[in-house]
């Protein structure tokens, strides 16, 4: 099950109130991103193809996913 709105919404609501992140938030988001694309090449093999905040969301357990496949590409199997 998604949480409401986007990675996007996330990072404007901190900026909004002027909540800086994290050097421990900055790295898992950039962890779980990395992650989530390793994954949908390697074992999808697809390319995305539209990766932006707007296409990024969170499940309830706090992984990212991405949304919004429109512009993905099957890539090379193995």
């Amino acid at each position: 099950k998604l949480k409401e709105g986007a990675l996007i919404n996330f990072l404007m609501s901190a900026n909004q109130i002027k909540w800086r992140l994290t050097k421990s938030i900055q790295g898992y988001l950039c962890r779980m991103l990395c992650k989530a694309v390793l994954v949908l090449h390697t074992e999808a093999f697809v390319a995305h193809g539209d990766i932006k905040p707007d296409n990024v969301m969170f499940t309830d357990d706090f992984r990212l996913i991405f949304i919004d496949l429109g512009h993905a590409n099957q890539i090379g199997t193995v």
